[in-house]
């Protein structure tokens, strides 16, 4: 067993990592070069370091949003203080359905645990009582992103 950091531009990304081999990196600008680093850690505390990889972003000219997401509903497996959140795909003049993000806000915060690529549902957690507030952004490959799929419980 051995534990993985993923290292974007020297600070840790995905720290202590239990065996995985893949991660997805969000929210680089386009046109943007930064460096890429793998430390891999054993049980008995000897680590190695990967080389450094050096990539750049594409440039992009979209300066489109995509569509906003609609008909977001709760599912029927929705139970405090678990949100099961469906909502209808946004469409985008450059990115297929697949490539859209989408992230859910729980009262104006961001759910990471929600966050979803070209999937048009996700699991939100209401952690304070009273009424709680849900946003789905969808966002697409250049970064230019759409808010306003809005729900209350």
């Amino acid at each position: 067993m051995g534990w993985h950091t993923l290292l974007v531009d020297g600070t840790p990304l995905f720290a202590d990592q239990i065996e995985y081999s893949s991660a997805t990196v969000l929210y680089l600008a386009p046109g943007t070069t930064h460096v890429f680093q793998l430390t891999a850690r054993d049980r008995y505390g000897n680590t190695v370091e990967s080389n450094a990889l050096s990539v750049t972003t594409p440039t992009t000219t979209d300066t489109v949003a995509p569509t906003a997401p609609t008909n977001f509903r709760f599912s029927s497996e929705t139970n405090p203080p678990e949100a099961w959140l469906n909502w209808d795909q946004s469409t985008d003049e450059t990115d297929p359905q697949s490539q859209i993000l989408y992230e859910v806000f729980v009262n104006g915060v961001r759910a990471g645990e929600s966050t979803t690529i070209g999937y048009a549902s996700a699991l939100a957690y209401c952690r304070e009582p009273g009424l709680t507030s849900f946003v789905v952004r969808a966002t697409d490959t250049s970064g230019t992103c759409r808010h306003r799929a809005t729900r209350s419980s």
